[in-house]
């Protein structure tokens, strides 16, 4: 009977050691108060704001929001992987050079498309332009934010989430009773960004000498090295990215900006879950699936755990949502608002793939299999410009549209999970230390 007790007792130790349970349930409850802030708040929001004015906060987020996979070009992935911390400060050098560069050519991009259709410049008027702040400040946060999870600061992610959201939703509220409109919404999401980022980059400031000191061999060598970041890891995490961001401008052009409205607020609570869980525990397994590669060869213990307490979570929770969708909109949010509940029960199976994908797809980048992670991920492009073009031609109305989207979008997302789940079992040779 204590032999049972032990062996119980051990299979639970190692249970939190491998899933990070200990370090998700830190960041996840952060979260959890700051999300429920957002909660809160939305019913506020939807009273305060028209849906024009929320799908314009849409359409503005999707300006930059499909280009931050570009700003370090990916090779902030690899500040959290590296063997030394001499090493990582060299990526984040080469990170924050490329960020200022591609902002540069971000703002060249932005003007050319401006150029050749103006409708979305008509929509936010010198708002447009704001995107070029909001492109620079999240890339500086995706680099900060794993040089964090590099020295294990959990703590100071969670408080910096929980901050930003105070901050972004007090202003959503002054926004709206002040009749701001759609501006207000944007600056909101700019401050969003912005709050907290002193407190967040305290030991990439402490460490800033060597991190600046850098020399450009050195830069150049990690370039090298890691070269698969910008030439497979980055077409796909665009590629998805982009295939995400888009939906809004194709609801623009396909339909009206009401519907682009509803369609934001969907993408804010169906995701909720994501945001909330998978995304920290996506932190923690990153990490946790490089120390067991680096140690063993493969992360499938890492992997086995993780994807057992995802599965734990997400099914009896995304099977309530679904159920309850519509009643639950209309009762939050307002009456004028219940179609955000239809939305969602068409857009609860791409949050369910999506939860577990989101964790595990970076793992690939362990597995040396970034080539792979690319081509899947392409397939989410591919999906929904031929979606977008069947819509036009056959006159779906939004429901088909988002329907053969989600099933389109989730069947990728199983895809990628059964090949991290095929990569994590194959037995490397251990990395030369």
């Amino acid at each position: 009977m204590k032999d049972l007790q032990t062996s119980k007792k051990t299979i639970f130790s190692r249970f939190l050691e491998k899933s990070g349970l200990k370090h998700v349930l830190l960041l996840s409850g952060s979260v959890l108060v700051a999300q429920s802030l957002g909660i809160l708040t939305q019913p506020l929001v939807t009273r305060l704001y028209t849906p024009e004015a929320i799908g314009s906060l849409a359409l503005f987020s999707s300006l930059s929001v499909p280009f931050l996979p570009l700003v370090s070009l990916q090779y902030h992935r690899i500040i959290v992987t590296v063997k030394t911390d001499q090493e990582a400060d060299h990526v984040t050098s080469l990170c924050l050079w490329f960020a200022c560069i591609t902002t540069i050519l971000y703002t060249i991009g932005l003007l050319i498309y401006n150029y050749h259709d103006p409708t979305v410049h008509q929509e936010l008027g010198g708002w447009f332009y704001v995107a070029i702040l909001s492109f620079f400040l999240s890339g500086l946060a995706q680099i900060v934010l794993n040089y964090n999870t590099r020295y294990e600061q959990y703590k100071i992610i969670a408080k910096v989430s929980l901050y930003r959201s105070i901050v972004s939703n007090s202003f959503k509220i002054i926004g709206g009773i002040f009749k701001f409109g759609y501006p207000g919404l944007i600056i909101a999401y700019l401050l969003g960004n912005i709050a907290g980022i002193k407190k967040q980059s305290q030991t990439l400031w402490t460490n800033r000498k060597r991190v600046l000191s850098t020399k450009f061999r050195d830069i150049k060598k990690i370039a090298i090295q890691n070269k698969e970041q910008p030439l497979f890891s980055l077409p796909g995490i665009f590629a998805s990215t982009f295939a995400m961001s888009i939906i809004p401008l194709f609801l623009k052009k396909l339909y009206s900006l009401s519907e682009v409205g509803y369609f934001s607020v969907t993408q804010l609570i169906v995701f909720l879950p994501v945001s909330l869980i998978s995304s920290n525990v996506a932190s923690v397994f990153y990490r946790n699936a490089s120390k067991e590669y680096n140690t063993t060869g493969n992360y499938y213990e890492t992997f086995k755990y993780t994807f057992f307490l995802l599965l734990s979570l997400s099914v009896p929770l995304f099977l309530i949502l679904y159920f309850i969708a519509p009643s639950l909109c209309g009762f939050v949010f307002g009456s004028s608002w219940s179609r955000t509940g239809e939305f969602m029960q068409l857009w609860i199976p791409v949050a369910f793939t999506n939860f577990t994908a989101t964790v595990f797809i970076q793992a690939l980048i362990i597995s040396g299999k970034q080539l792979v992670k690319m081509i899947v991920q392409c397939l989410f492009l591919l999906e929904i410009f031929i979606i977008y073009r069947f819509a036009v031609r056959y006159s779906w109305d939004i429901e088909q549209f988002l329907r053969i989207t989600a099933y389109a979008y989730s069947l990728v997302y199983i895809i990628l999970i059964f090949i991290v789940y095929r990569a994590s079992r194959k037995k490397d040779p251990l990395p030369s230390h």
